[in-house]
């Protein structure tokens, strides 16, 4: 009997630095501006601030030096160019580190081994699980057991059977949808773990699900603490094995195995999920994939091995079925 168990942390080992400077337009006390409806400068929320465009070359600071091309966007303005050089003031937040967390892993496993007299015998188990580093997430965890059997009836048979089953389940491991995308969207002045107010608050998880008006991308914290996608995949394998020697220069063996793979996919967006305003999606929604991959082979095969004077004769014969859905 043998028994093996290891664990440890994951996380992350060199996180992404983030920008920590902007190119809104500010005053001289570090407020954010915009035009007002007289078209004139005025100090307004984070959600109205608006670019600062500059319409003067500096070449000493910058190194554009084009203007735009003839099929550029029309909102394009020759000659003008933006640069992040004001630094972002009040409370900021690192958004990487709020959305990955370090998280536990292990694995365990036990096997049996026995022989005696003309039985050989092994049976393992094991089970491996990964807590993830993303928030919120359940992780990974896979189970699975094995059995193999060999054994000897008299001098004439030899009979042999393996089977082997794991089923692995999985939590969303993107964390979201393409949650890296809108981490590096969101300034670090905007807060993803505000929370709804308290009249419309569904739970502790109930973030803004878009707490900057001027970034498109959905809150990544809200749909990897919110949505429910979780991915199944079962596995199936055996075989059969029987050879017989009848006489010393006969042999027959035939075989037969199956492998089946199962997946299946689960996404639940309960009634009253968030979506941003460029989602289209019903609020709530359940939906469930299936698939799978199914293989079964046999074979058969008939040796004759003969010595006759000097020459070692060999005759063989087999039969081979290859199925697949």
């Amino acid at each position: 009997i043998q028994f093996r168990s290891e664990f440890g942390q994951n996380g992350i080992e060199n996180p992404v630095q983030t920008s920590q400077h902007h190119f809104y337009q500010i005053d001289g006390s570090g407020n954010w501006l915009g035009e007002n409806e007289a078209g004139e400068d005025s100090t307004v929320s984070p959600n109205d601030r608006v670019i600062a465009i500059r319409n003067e070359w500096r070449p000493y600071r910058d190194e554009v030096t084009g203007s735009c091309p003839a099929d550029a966007d029309p909102d394009c303005i020759a000659g003008s160019y933006i640069i992040s050089d004001n630094e972002y003031s009040g409370i900021i937040y690192d958004q990487m580190d709020r959305f990955f967390n370090p998280g536990q892993f292990y694995t365990n496993s036990v096997s049996v081994s026995h022989r005696t007299g003309n039985t050989n015998f092994l049976a393992s188990a094991h089970e491996t699980s990964e807590s993830g580093i993303v928030e919120g997430l359940d992780g990974y965890v896979r189970r699975g057991a094995r059995i193999n059997v060999d054994h000897r009836i008299g001098r004439a048979f030899d009979f042999n059977a393996s089977a082997y089953y794991s089923q692995s389940m999985a939590d969303d491991p993107a964390g979201g949808e393409n949650p890296w995308y809108g981490l590096l969207y969101y300034p670090p002045d905007v807060d993803l773990l505000e929370l709804n107010p308290p009249e419309v608050r569904r739970d502790s998880n109930d973030f803004y699900i878009q707490p900057d008006l001027t970034v498109v991308e959905a809150n990544p914290i809200y749909n990897a603490r919110n949505a429910d996608i979780e991915r199944v995949r079962g596995r199936v394998l055996g075989s059969i094995g029987v050879r017989w020697r009848p006489t010393e220069i006969v042999d027959f063996s035939t075989d037969f195995s199956f492998d089946r793979s199962d997946r299946t996919t689960t996404n639940v967006y309960f009634k009253g999920f968030r979506f941003n305003a460029a989602d289209t999606r019903p609020e709530g929604r359940l939906q469930k994939d299936q698939a799978y991959n199914q293989a079964n082979n046999w074979s058969a095969t008939l040796s004759v091995n003969k010595q006759i004077g000097d020459w070692n004769t060999n005759f063989k014969l087999r039969s081979l079925i290859e199925r697949q859905q």
